[in-house]
């Protein structure tokens, strides 16, 4: 991983001695060391994550899903997210497996939501 692939708000896993923190980038991240930032490490999305987050379960629990406006977020149990424009049926996003995507995601969608873990 590397600074091209964050964006300030994105959540990971900092590992540090063999433990996972969660972090949330700010403009400070981008002072770290290509090193530093390679303890980085993609958080997964999960059913509890998603939750929390407004997401609803549909079809006994088998799929999460949550509309915004004009797109409708959908999470299946083979644990990968899409997007869709409801209007025009349009794909915008085929896999979503961690929290970050699902952030760049939102914000592609122009969907005023912060992500909490």
């Amino acid at each position: 991983m590397s600074t091209e692939d964050l964006m300030i708000g994105d959540w990971y896993w900092w590992e540090a001695e063999g433990k996972k923190y969660p972090l949330q980038v700010t403009k400070d991240t981008f002072k770290l060391s290509d090193e530093d930032i390679s303890n980085f490490q993609p958080i997964p999305l999960t059913n509890e994550i998603l939750e929390k987050n407004g997401f609803e379960k549909l079809n006994n629990k088998i799929r999460l899903s949550l509309e915004c406006d004009d797109f409708y977020f959908s999470y299946y149990s083979t644990n990968h997210m899409t997007v869709y424009n409801k209007n025009t049926g349009t794909l915008v996003h085929k896999v979503i497996n961690y929290v970050h995507e699902l952030q760049h995601a939102i914000v592609f969608c122009e969907i005023d939501k912060e992500i909490k873990l």
